[in-house]
């Protein structure tokens, strides 16, 4: 009797420590988000343990909540079909000390690996106002991080002279009382054509 007393404490013993164990084993597990969904990272192993089939680009930094990503299990990324590239936050030396499972990988291993990843920050360079002369730039957008024009700027087209009278108030330039009579008959003739053209129909 009491022997069995002992074998019955002993199992339910085990349950009650075998439960919270689960429970911390699955509270290791924390989804990590990436283009088209998770990847799963098993804290207690430093192991990427599986990732949702949607995924088509994996940023996989070197650590994930301050752990070391040190292994990528065996078929882990097997249902990634789509998957064409890696972004990896670490060097080429750190990727390739992970351990991959090469079983069902196929995907990963195939993968064009995008080593030092990060999230550019970018600044404005080179921007450049238009003057009456001189065309003007929009300016470049390149990342502060490592120098990468991200995206080029355009040309801002040169605006002209706006003259008033005789002088143009944007850059002080002058011309003379001939100059502005020309100008003058100029813009009216343009008006004029431009109202005929559109009272015959012509373009």
């Amino acid at each position: 009797m009491k022997k069995r007393i002992l074998s019955l404490l002993l199992v339910l013993l085990m349950v009650v420590t075998l439960v919270p164990v689960a429970a911390l084993a699955e509270d290791d597990v924390v989804a990590y988000e990436v283009t088209g969904g998770n990847i799963y990272f098993d804290k207690s192993t430093g192991t990427v343990t599986s990732c949702d089939p949607e995924v088509t680009e994996a940023n996989i930094p070197s650590e994930i909540d301050g752990v070391a990503v040190t292994s990528i299990d065996g078929s882990a990324f097997y249902d990634c079909m789509s998957l064409a590239d890696v972004y990896y936050t670490g060097s080429a030396e750190q990727w390739n000390a992970i351990k991959i499972g090469d079983l069902g990988n196929e995907a990963l291993l195939n993968a064009t690996i995008h080593y030092n990843y990060h999230e550019h920050v970018t600044e404005l360079v080179g921007a450049k106002a238009a003057t009456c002369t001189e065309d003007g730039y929009t300016g470049d957008e390149v990342c502060t991080i490592c120098g990468e024009t991200i995206k080029e700027g355009e040309v801002i087209p040169a605006t002209g002279h706006h003259f008033k009278g005789n002088t143009c108030p944007d850059c002080g330039e002058t011309r003379s009382t001939a100059d502005t009579i020309r100008a003058w008959f100029q813009e009216s003739f343009n008006n004029m054509k431009n109202f005929f053209d559109k009272i015959f129909g012509r373009n």
